[in-house]
Parts: structure tokens; sequence; C-alpha cells
């Protein structure tokens, strides 16, 4: 409401007059009152409509507990089953695993797996150290890359004379938080410690290896075999017993390459198991009784490895090279 202003305006209601300052203070005191009475409001509506929430979640909450007991004693009982499964297994120091063949068009999430799996055994420590310089970790992902698209490839191309073997860890399906396919087939299963009428999916990837048949000569090795010794570097040829239907060596021979276990999977025997499947894989596949492969001289624990599997030193190989990922740009050097 607006009072006039103007000077020659006169009686009661003039500018100065007394009435004129009284109506003017009780517009004030009404216009604060009105304020104070909608803030009032509004705090009491907000506070009602919290209370209300805060009541119909109770609610919820108490309903939904009273309705499901049995499902809450459920989910402690697995996860009292599932604390017995990791303790028996940590006692074993043996972890379950299972291997199984890549199929032919696998998910390329698959490939990243193994791959990552890979790089990490072979070039950083197992995949054991936390803090790792960041030039490295460009090489390490410029590398989980490659590799990846090496598999993907050669899987493709040569689908007739390449297998692959991954192995993965089995857990029980109550550990995971994403729907997997139950494990049905026990057979291939290692250091299984559970009951197996209890639901176990795959985990994750703790092993895997290849082999492509393809032309490899061994040059006079071939056939004067007694010189095998006489080298320090490592192709070997696999001693078979009971095979006398296999074929003989010949220039196209089975290669075996990225055989690799997870540092925390080893000493579970996840390396012997993959090397026995393939050879049985590649007698099974192309009647060969032999596996020819590389392996760096340096490495010590790897030639033991397959000297105790009954391997043989031919020849060494001076054109090999391999990945050096020790300095600060990423090079290839001769083993």
């Amino acid at each position: 409401m607006a009072l006039p202003r103007d000077e020659n305006v006169v009686g009661p209601f003039a500018e100065g007059s007394a009435n004129t300052q009284n109506l003017r203070s009780s517009l004030l005191n009404f216009r604060r009152r009105r304020r104070r009475k909608c803030a009032t409001l509004s705090l009491c509506s907000l506070l009602l409509i919290t209370l209300f929430l805060t009541y119909k979640v109770d609610a919820f909450k108490v309903s939904f507990a009273s309705t499901t007991p049995r499902r809450s004693s459920f989910l402690d009982a697995i996860a009292t089953k599932s604390s017995e499964y990791r303790a028996e297994e940590q006692q074993s120091g043996r972890i379950p695993f299972v291997i199984e063949a890549l199929p032919s068009k696998p998910h390329p999430r698959v490939y990243r797996e193994i791959s990552d799996m890979c790089i990490d055994a072979f070039f950083n420590d197992g995949g054991r150290k936390d803090n790792t310089a960041p030039w490295k970790e460009y090489q390490l992902a410029y590398l989980r890359t490659l590799q990846q698209g090496d598999l993907e490839q050669r899987r493709k191309q040569q689908a007739e004379n390449n297998f692959m073997l991954v192995a993965r860890t089995i857990v029980p399906a109550e550990d995971v938080e994403y729907n997997a396919p139950l494990l049905l087939d026990f057979d291939h299963v290692y250091n299984f410690i559970g009951n197996p009428q209890d639901d176990y999916v795959r985990g994750e990837v703790v092993g895997f290896v290849e082999v492509t048949q393809k032309p490899y000569g061994l040059g006079p090795y071939e056939s004067n075999l007694e010189k095998r010794q006489s080298a320090n570097l490592l192709s070997f040829l696999q001693k078979q017993e009971n095979t006398a239907d296999a074929k003989s060596p010949s220039s196209v021979r089975p290669f075996l390459t990225n055989l690799s276990v997870k540092y925390s999977a080893r000493r579970s025997g996840v390396g012997s198991a993959l090397a026995q499947r393939c050879e049985e894989e590649v007698l099974a596949r192309w009647n060969k009784n032999e596996i020819t492969l590389e392996v760096e001289d340096d490495n010590k624990l790897a030639l033991e490895f397959y000297r105790k599997r009954g391997y043989e030193i031919l020849f060494e190989d001076k054109t090999g090279r391999r990945y050096d990922t020790t300095g600060l740009w990423l090079q290839q050097k001769r083993f």
C-alpha cells in the first residue's frame, strides 16, 4: 500500500503527521509477522515430511526383515561355508583351478584377461609390484595391447593349427557378484577340496599356454640327435612313451609359446598341468609325439621345469629376441 507523499496534502494523513507514522509502523509490523509465520509453516512442513519419510523407510525395513528371516539365515550360512572353503584352500596352499580349451571365437574380454596376466607374469614380476614406474606403466600397457592383438589374429587365422588353454580358479558361486555359468564338469579340475554337489563358477585367469603347428626346422640336429646336449639354449624335443603310431619329426612341428602362471597361483601345479594338457592335445589333434619351444638361457627355473618333464636341449637360436622394460624406452634385445 503506497502512502501519499504530496506536500500539499492536508488532513489527518498529511506527510509528517502522527497518524501517517502510526500507519506505516503498523504495516511494517504486519509484514514482519507474516514473514515469520510463513517461515514457521515452511519449517513445520519440512519436519513433517522428514518424519513421514523416516517412518516409511523404517516401516519398510521392519516389514522386509520380518517377511524374509530365512533369507538372512541362508546368507549367513553361505558366508560361513565360503569362509570355510577359503580357509581350507589357504591351509592346503594349492588353489583349485580348471583348465579348458579356448573356443574358436571367445569374447574379446577373455583375450584381455589373458594378455593382462601374461604381461604381468613376464614383465612385471608376476604382478606383485604395487608401485610401478610411470614409464613402465606405458610400456606394459603397450605390451598388453600388442599381446591381445597377436592372440586374436593368430586364433582367427590359424584356427586349425592352433589351440589355446586357459587355467582359471574355481570359486563358490555365492562369492561372485555377477552372473556366471556354473561349472558342471569337474574332470579337468585340479586341487579340488570342496563338495561337487555345491555350485562353483570359474574365477580369474591364473594360467595360459598355446601351441601352434608351424614350420620349424632343426637343421643338422634333425638327423643327428646326439648333439642335442651341445648347446645352451633351448628348443626341446618332448619324449613320449607308448606313441609308436605317432608321426616322426618333420619340419612342421607343434610350437609351444606363452606358458605363464600368475604369481599368486604358483606352486599349485598350474604350469605342470598346462604342459601335460598340451602334450595330450598335440598327440590327439595332430598325432605328433614332439613339442618344440624356446626359453631364455638365463631363466634357470624354466630350464629346470622343462628338464624335469623330459625335454632336451637341441641348439641355441642366436636370432632370438625379447622385449626389455628395464629402461625408459621399450627395446628388443637378444636373449
